[in-house]
């Protein structure tokens, strides 16, 4: 198994870094908007410069937090760069001369900290959000989200703040997690902060389980703000069968419309089995391996054996049910 990539930021932070932890945070929904309500602990307004830490000493764990932010005011008691004391954040999103939003403009303390598009691509959006996230050993983040046309997100991902450079760049970036071939409206959103950990809810109308499929992974955030994914494989998943929300543990079977490949392990070089036209199976793991190859673990009705195939890739005609690999699968659009 390819072990899960592993990202790092540079970050201001006291001598002694923070290693205690403080569980919070519910389970949240995954909007087309990205957009979530408050899950973490308030900030409790102002927070007091503490001197810096030496060797020997330990300081307390700070609150997490999962916060919903305004954007064009200014936000004055939320520390952003990781140093232990409030910055003056503000989150502004430029309008075109057409209507539409052309731009995100991030400023800490009246400097611009992150724009874009920046110089690689063009951007236009409708709706924008922010979300502010600390985990309990003092490292913040940024998610931002941006939906353009058709509810894609053009700008979805979580950012943290370079001290060095005084600038935010992008950690994780929701969009590409899983490769494009795999399904439409890909996207993402932080769905927990609990002590060091941060789990992400994943969502994409998939070529494989429909329009409804979700799954959740965790990252551990170590005090230099390295997030490292704890594994590839989660049970946590959602999908939708005959009109219903279904997880994992539903046991919802669906028929196989032709012979499908299946693997011991998702990163196998060859097959295991082939299993049958009408076979039965359900989903119960999903994998994300290899950067961003998607995985499904299903198991097999009646043997209760259990093999992984390979998520299948858009088809020539997105809405011909005759080629969908599961009977009663509804390709994505």
């Amino acid at each position: 198994m390819k072990k899960a990539t592993t990202f790092r930021i540079a970050r201001m932070a006291p001598a002694v870094l923070l290693t205690a932890a403080l569980g919070v945070g519910a389970a949240l929904g995954l909007t087309a908007c990205g957009g979530q309500t408050d899950q973490g602990q308030q900030p409790s307004g102002t927070t007091s410069q503490q001197p810096a830490a030496t060797p020997s000493e330990k300081k307390d764990p700070v609150s997490t937090q999962l916060k919903d932010l305004d954007l064009q005011i200014d936000i004055t008691d939320l520390d952003v760069t990781g140093d232990g004391t409030p910055n003056i954040l503000r989150i502004e999103a430029e309008e075109s001369t057409s209507g539409f939003l052309a731009g995100v403009d991030v400023l800490v303390d009246g400097k611009s900290a992150l724009q874009l598009p920046g110089e690689s691509k063009d951007l236009y959006y409708y709706t924008a959000q922010a979300r502010y996230v600390m985990t309990s050993n003092g490292v913040p983040f940024l998610e931002l989200s941006c939906t353009g046309d058709n509810d894609y997100a053009v700008v979805n991902g979580l950012y943290g703040y370079d001290a060095e450079k005084g600038q935010f760049t992008q950690v994780l970036d929701f969009v590409t997690f899983v490769d494009e071939e795999y399904g439409t409206h890909r996207r993402g959103a932080v769905n927990s902060v609990d002590g060091t950990t941060i789990s992400v809810k994943y969502g994409l109308m998939s070529y494989i389980l429909g329009y409804g499929l979700t799954f959740a992974f965790d990252y551990d955030v170590a005090d230099d703000g390295t997030l490292k994914r704890t594994s590839d494989q989660t049970e946590r998943i959602e999908y939708v069968a005959d009109n219903k929300e279904c997880t994992a543990q539903s046991n919802e079977y669906f028929k196989l419309n032709r012979k499908v490949e299946g693997y011991a392990q998702p990163d196998d070089d060859s097959a295991k089995t082939i299993l049958k036209k009408g076979t039965k199976i359900t989903p119960k793991v999903v994998a994300v391996v290899d950067g961003d190859d998607l995985f499904v673990q299903f198991q097999e009705k009646g043997t209760g054996q259990s093999y992984w195939i390979e998520a299948d890739v858009a088809p020539d005609y997105a809405h011909d049910q005759i080629d969908t690999l599961l009977d009663g699968v509804m390709y994505a659009g």
